[in-house]
């Protein structure tokens, strides 16, 4: 942990200096976020859980979590890092985690009234608990390494390519098809995943059935497929995790939720990265980053226990109706963004001095 913040290079060696224009936030700047979301009472739910529904050694356990997650970026991560999570052009995994999240606490005030949903919540939940598995992170982690996710991260989202993305694509395509058809074809790929010996050419016909195999992009797209089956124990993984969700989501509440996504509005599109290297190239460093952490899960057992039980819970749907919007208020507050920025400053000099020097001292 202290290697990580002091430098960004082996053994003793300083981290690069930045140039006197260099502007270094204060950390009151950094948890700004943070302390107003407190002060407010917007995370009192996920407090109240984590106070209430753990026990002593469990919450030991997420306080590990937390520091090791840190410890598993290597040296100069966060210096890199930092450019582009302040970078507002460059799409983020926040805003994917928080459309995720945004249906699922309901919304009483609207036009008809939505529901929470409860059915959603309590199969996450069920999904958190038993399915997240050590495989399951090693198949994570060789896909978020491989360049080919990169790629098809750019054809969805269309960066790059001048047009649209296939996400987009795909939501035009599904417009005239019944929902219901669409989520029987959605649990047909899990149940194709889940049988034994499963022939990866016909997991491509069933994405092909949505848009064809000449659409551009779709090449990449379909890539992902041999990442996911390249070696016998990628396969062993992703058929445990598909006969997993089977098991716990019978009624294929997951695919409908998936489905509902795909069809809600989508985010405006921000313009292509000004940071000098392309939508892929930048993807994929904070792929591979992300990596480091779904290493640690897949290598550390704690690690992975803590983490399945929180998750558990904060999704347990008596829980999670008002746990919910406390994560999505920290995940949109900019916390995290200012907190990566934080992280870039420790990693680098004048900054790492004048931040150490408000925290009383190094």
């Amino acid at each position: 942990m202290v290697g990580l913040v002091t430098g960004c290079g082996a053994g003793d060696v300083d981290a690069p200096p930045v140039s006197r224009a260099t502007t270094c936030r204060s950390l009151d700047e950094d948890f700004e976020p943070l302390v107003t979301l407190v002060e407010q009472g917007k995370l009192a739910h996920i407090a109240g859980i984590i106070e209430t529904r753990l026990d002593p050694s469990t919450r030991r356990a997420v306080l590990m979590l937390l520091f090791d997650v840190l410890d598993a970026f290597p040296p100069g991560a966060f210096g890199k890092l930092g450019p582009l999570v302040a970078n507002p052009a460059l799409p983020t995994l926040t805003p994917i985690i928080v459309k995720l999240l945004e249906p699922l606490p309901g919304d009483p005030g609207a036009t008809p009234p939505k529901p929470p949903r409860t059915d959603v919540l309590a199969a996450a939940s069920r999904v958190a608990s038993v399915c997240l598995d050590t495989s399951l992170y090693e198949l994570a982690t060789g896909l978020l390494q491989d360049p080919r996710t990169a790629k098809a991260l750019v054809v969805l989202h269309g960066t790059d390519l001048g047009g649209q993305g296939l996400l987009a694509k795909l939501r035009a395509a599904l417009d005239d098809k019944d929902r219901e058809a669409v989520i029987a074809l959605l649990a047909d790929v899990i149940t194709s995943i889940a049988n034994w010996g499963i022939d990866p050419a016909h997991i491509r016909a069933l994405v092909e059935a949505l848009l064809p195999a000449e659409t551009p992009g779709m090449a990449e797209l379909l890539g992902v497929i041999d990442v996911v089956f390249a070696t016998p124990e990628r396969s062993v993984a992703a058929q445990k995790f598909a006969l997993c969700l089977r098991q716990v989501d019978e009624s294929a509440v997951l695919a409908g939720y998936v489905y509902d996504l795909l069809m809600a509005p989508p985010a405006t599109q921000p313009p292509a990265s000004p940071s000098g290297q392309s939508f892929e190239e930048d993807a994929a460093f904070v792929l591979v980053e992300i990596s480091h952490v779904t290493e640690l899960l897949w290598k550390s057992e704690p690690s992975r226990d803590a983490l399945s039980q929180v998750l558990a819970l904060l999704l347990r749907p008596d829980l999670g109706v008002d746990a919910v919007p406390d994560l999505i208020a920290l995940l949109q507050s900019g916390f995290i963004e200012g907190f990566v920025r934080l992280m870039s400053d420790l990693a680098t000099q004048p900054c790492r001095e004048q931040a150490f020097a408000m925290m009383g001292g190094a």
